[in-house]
């Protein structure tokens, strides 16, 4: 496939991997109104980094082997290199992003599609 598009023209951008949290979870919405419900959820950056390190170094060969394909880093958008502790604020479930969460992935990636 990047083959054929670079033969037209065209760019490809692969999302890297979706983390997901090994536990289920539930009720992930800030509830502002209620400070006792502060969870602290969490998994460590570097061991979700490394559950899903071979798949993307996989996917950063297809990139370097293709100059018209790019990563988009979605890991880097939900939870960014500075924090230790990826939360699942952003996510509906264990799996699935809620809406916001979605819509948080905006701005990165218009600004890898320019």
């Amino acid at each position: 496939m990047a083959e054929k598009s670079a033969d037209k023209g065209i760019e490809v951008i692969i999302f890297n991997s979706i983390r997901t949290f090994p536990n289920r979870i539930t009720g992930t919405s800030k509830q502002w109104f209620n400070s006792l419900s502060k969870r602290n959820i969490g998994v460590d950056r570097k061991c979700l980094t490394e559950n899903y390190r071979k798949v993307n170094e996989a996917l950063n060969d297809v990139a370097r082997s293709h100059s018209n394909v790019k990563i988009f880093d979605i890991c880097s958008e939900l939870c960014p290199e500075s924090k230790e502790i990826c939360t699942p604020e952003k996510y509906k479930d264990q799996w699935h992003l809620s809406k916001s969460g979605s819509l948080s992935l905006r701005k990165g990636l218009l600004n890898k599609l320019n």
